[in-house]
């Protein structure tokens, strides 16, 4: 084998041996029970999280009676129809039940997909260690955490998110 051949071999090595370790770290139970779930949907349908792997996914907590949760769900629907086509996804998950949430979505609808939760403590350990909502988690395309925001985003949280982690 020439040096050239050697040197392409060892880079291929060292990108697939980063490749798997960047895949395999260890989850969380939080993370673990995040990706095993489904939730139902308005259309009448059941969300799979799997679906949404290999993604940058920002995952938002939230509830109607909620006035900062409220208040952010434009600049989620705008960062989703945005940065869709560049490899992130929002979703929604709604601490609340069935009925007032489609009552709610009907009056004002988003462009990424709602789930229902019934209640936050899925979120805690993503970040999250009190009962409070808004919450918001970002995972990477292989479903681990990368950032997390307690309470309503502030300014520039999505772009900072969008320029920092590569989907």
């Amino acid at each position: 084998m020439n040096r050239r051949n050697l040197v392409w071999a060892a880079a291929g090595l060292g990108a697939y041996l980063a490749f798997r370790k960047m895949s395999s770290r260890s989850r969380s139970a939080a993370e673990v029970e995040l990706w095993s779930r489904s939730f139902p949907t308005p259309e009448g349908g059941t969300l799979e999280m799997r679906s949404l792997r290999g993604q940058t996914l920002i995952v938002n907590f939230w509830a109607s009676w909620c006035g900062p949760c409220v208040a952010e769900m434009p600049s989620l629907s705008r960062f989703h129809e945005q940065h869709r086509s560049a490899g992130w996804g929002v979703l929604g998950l709604a601490a609340q039940d069935m009925k007032s949430r489609e009552e709610f979505l009907a009056r004002r609808p988003v462009s990424f997909p709602v789930g229902v939760v019934g209640n936050i403590g899925l979120s805690r350990g993503l970040g999250k260690e009190k009962g409070t909502i808004p919450f918001t988690v970002v995972l990477d395309r292989f479903g681990e955490v990368l950032d997390h925001r307690r309470g309503m985003l502030k300014s520039g949280d999505l772009e900072r998110w969008a320029s920092q982690f590569t989907p």
